[in-house]
């Protein structure tokens, strides 16, 4: 089954939200102390490309 396509101004609050979640776990993962390990680092790396891929959706809906 095919979803519908949603329209721009809702996807847009969705994409915000999504953004603001990804941001609130960066917080969380990012405000250890110390060194971080190999999977902190990957998951970092991963929220921020995440967020830079959301941001460029939200740039090309109107």
């Amino acid at each position: 089954m095919n979803t519908p396509i949603q329209n721009g101004p809702n996807r847009n609050d969705a994409l915000r939200e999504r953004k603001l979640h990804l941001a609130k776990l960066l917080y969380l993962v990012d405000s250890g102390s110390g060194k971080p390990t190999n999977v902190e680092t990957m998951t970092i790396n991963l929220i921020k490309a995440e967020m830079g891929l959301i941001d460029s959706q939200i740039k090309k809906r109107p």
